[in-house]
C-alpha cells in the first residue's frame, strides 16, 4: 500500500493546454496573472501552483499544475462563481484553445509525509510526469514501493515525487479521443541536467520494471520546466 496521505481528500489538478493561433504567449500570461489565478489562489484550498513549460517537445506546451487541500471544493460554489464571473478575455482566450486536457486526481503518495524519504530544500526546477494505465494496479504500487520511489530518490537533484490517481477530467480539441491515464506520477528536480542522467535510466531499467510494463496499456512521459511558481 502506498504512504496514507492525510485526510480530507487532497488532490491535484492538471491543466495541459496548448494555445490558440489568436493568442499570444505575452496575453496568455497575462490574463493567467492578472484574472484567471488570483481569484483561485485565494481559497484556502488552492495551496500552492506551478505554470510549467515543455522541455521535451511535444504538445501541450503548457501545464498549470495545482495542488488542493481538498478536493470536494471542485466543483464548489466558490469555483463556480469564479467560472461564471470570468473576465470576457479570459473566456475568449480559453475558448480559442487548440487543446486541453483536465484531470483532477486525488493524491496517493507524496514523499513529504514518508518518513522514509528525505526532505530537501532545494528549488525544484524541472518536473517529469508519467502516467500510465495497468491491468495490475497493485503490482505497479508495489513497484514503486518497493524498487522506483527509492532509486528516483537517488537521482542527482531530486526534490520531490507525489503519485496521483484520475477521478474526473476532460479533452478539448486535438486532446478529443487521448486516453487519460490513471495513474500520473510527479517528480521533482533541481535541473533539466537530470533527464541525461545515468542515474535516471538505471530507474527506469530494472528487471522489476521491465515486469511491470508488461501489464501496463498506455504509457506517456512528460518533461516540463518550471515557469512560475504561484505559491
Amino acid at each position: 500500500m502506498s504512504t496514507p496521505v492525510p485526510s480530507p481528500n487532497p488532490g491535484g489538478l492538471f491543466i495541459f493546454v496548448e494555445l490558440g493561433a489568436e493568442t499570444t504567449e505575452a496575453e496568455f500570461h497575462d490574463i493567467n496573472e492578472k484574472e484567471h489565478d488570483p481569484p483561485r489562489m485565494a481559497l484556502p484550498e488552492f495551496v500552492g501552483a506551478t505554470r510549467y513549460r515543455a522541455i521535451d517537445g511535444q504538445k501541450p506546451t503548457w501545464l498549470n499544475l495545482v495542488s488542493i487541500s481538498d478536493l470536494s471544493v471542485i466543483g464548489s460554489p466558490p469555483i463556480v462563481a469564479i467560472m461564471e464571473q470570468r473576465s470576457e478575455r479570459e473566456a475568449k482566450m480559453s475558448k480559442a484553445f487548440s487543446g486541453l486536457e483536465r484531470r483532477v486526481c486525488s493524491l496517493v503518495y507524496d514523499s513529504l509525509s514518508d518518513p522514509s524519504a528525505p526532505k530537501v530544500e532545494a528549488k525544484p526546477g524541472v518536473a517529469v510526469i508519467v502516467g500510465l494505465n495497468t491491468s495490475d494496479p497493485d503490482g505497479l504500487d508495489k513497484w514503486y514501493n518497493e524498487e522506483h520511489l527509492a532509486l528516483i530518490r537517488n537521482v542527482p537533484g531530486w526534490v520531490r515525487t507525489r503519485r496521483y490517481k484520475f477521478v474526473d477530467g476532460g479533452l478539448v480539441g486535438f486532446m478529443e479521443g487521448k486516453v487519460i491515464p490513471t495513474f500520473t506520477t510527479v517528480s521533482e528536480f533541481t535541473s533539466e541536467d537530470v533527464l541525461a542522467s545515468e542515474e535516471l535510466k538505471k530507474a527506469g531499467s530494472t528487471e522489476w520494471r521491465d515486469k511491470v510494463m508488461k501489464d501496463v496499456t498506455f504509457i506517456e512521459r512528460r518533461a516540463f520546466k518550471a515557469y512560475k511558481v504561484l505559491a
